[in-house]
């Protein structure tokens, strides 16, 4: 059986994390899995077009 490979656009990813399921704390979650720290105040937005850049 062959291994597909999917890789995720940064315009898909930004899409999916700006869904109401992913909540600010996931985001945040998601940043400190990279050693990034977050204000609670930045918006989830801002938070998924940096994440998937």
């Amino acid at each position: 059986m062959a291994k597909v490979l999917h890789s995720v656009t940064d315009k898909s990813l930004y899409d999916a994390l700006c869904q109401p399921r992913v909540t600010n704390n996931e985001l945040r979650e998601l940043f400190l899995e990279r050693g990034i720290i977050i204000s609670k105040k930045t918006d989830k937005k801002d938070l998924a077009k940096n994440f998937s850049n």
